[in-house]
């Protein structure tokens, strides 16, 4: 665990303080989840249930008429894992969520091609875990369709992960933030309205991008942290990570506000970018 993760733990405990005064929208954000972790992560699920209220995605656009602290549960890249959670513990806690998937990684059709994708396009450390290593896997099409058969919502990570303040062609990028819309749609049938940009801060994305993104999908989201509650009518979302080893001291302090302060900054730049628009 990070020293500044570890220092929040503590602080949390000590205080079981909230900076929020009003009812909170909290959107988190899960990557890949070892098989060793699901149990973890699901009593982190199971302790927020006691004082959150998990909503479904297709409740996104009245949440802020629900009077109580709510919790959006999103899953980014398209791993084989999170397909695993959720038949085993979303299920169970009948609890659904947006999968954003990156279109070129769902489409490998091995595990080999999946580990390298992995490697080239999203973690270049992912061969230093031996064990993550092994279990690398990707999500193909047909996953996605049970998702989607059981009420979870399909989002858009574009086609390669590219960081996209990097791509410097207008066609480039229009590909990598459109295609995997049209993509997505074609082969699951179905509309494609949420995009996650690639690594999710605000040096990986602009004015420009954003633009972009808003022509194309109706809701964006971020990985920048912070609560949704009552914001101003946008189309960007904040979100926490969670990690699946997180303990729930650290996850109740992220929720509760004690690192909000330091993305400021970001979170006001990227509500001027929606102004902009």
């Amino acid at each position: 665990m990070k020293l500044h993760h570890r220092i929040l733990e503590k602080i949390f405990k000590f205080s079981n303080y909230s900076f929020h005064k009003m009812p909170s929208f909290r959107i988190l954000n899960v990557h890949d989840i070892l098989e060793k972790d699901f149990d973890n992560l699901e009593k982190i699920i199971i302790n927020l249930k006691k004082n959150w209220q998990f909503i479904k995605p297709s409740e996104l656009s009245i949440v802020n008429k629900i009077n109580q602290n709510c919790i959006l549960l999103t899953f980014d890249d398209g791993y084989k894992s999170q397909k695993y959670f959720a038949d085993k513990v979303l299920k169970k806690h009948s609890i659904k969520a947006i999968f954003f998937v990156i279109t070129n990684f769902v489409k490998c059709n091995s595990k080999y091609e999946a580990k390298k994708f992995v490697l080239k396009s999203v973690d270049k450390n992912l061969d230093v875990n031996s064990i993550r290593f092994s279990e690398i896997n990707n999500m193909n099409f047909e996953d996605l369709k049970e998702l989607i058969f059981n009420n979870h919502l399909i989002g858009s990570h574009t086609v390669n992960h590219k960081k996209l303040t990097e791509i410097k062609d207008l066609k480039d990028l229009t590909f990598e933030i459109q295609n995997s819309k049209n993509q997505l749609e074609s082969a699951l049938n179905t509309k494609i309205n949420n995009f996650a940009w690639t690594y999710g801060d605000i040096n990986s994305i602009n004015k420009n991008i954003y633009k972009l993104i808003k022509k194309n999908y109706q809701n964006i989201f971020s990985g920048i942290r912070g609560d949704n509650f009552k914001k101003d009518e946008t189309s960007v979302y904040f979100r926490d990570e969670l990690s699946p080893f997180y303990s729930e001291d650290l996850v109740k302090a992220f929720l509760n506000g004690y690192s909000d302060f330091y993305y400021y900054q970001s979170r006001k730049k990227l509500l001027n970018f929606d102004k902009d628009v």
